[in-house]
């Protein structure tokens, strides 16, 4: 989800980019839940978290950076 709609922002205009690039933002966030989520009922252990983690938190820095710019 979170590339899609980062795609999706890029081919479009306005508001409605930045609003595309918040929902990626958002569904990054969603991602991190999800995973904490799956360490708590023992689907993962926590070196994977902790590596999603890390992946996550540069790709919503980028996401982030998009937002601040208002391009893409």
């Amino acid at each position: 989800s979170v590339p899609l709609n980062i795609a999706e922002g890029a081919k479009v205009a306005g508001g409605n980019r930045i609003e595309r690039y918040r929902t990626a933002h958002g569904s990054a966030s969603e991602s991190r839940a999800a995973f904490n989520v799956a360490l708590a009922w023992g689907y993962v252990d926590s070196q994977d978290v902790e590596i999603v983690d890390k992946k996550l938190d540069r790709l919503g820095g980028l996401v982030f950076g998009l937002i601040r710019s208002g391009r893409g």
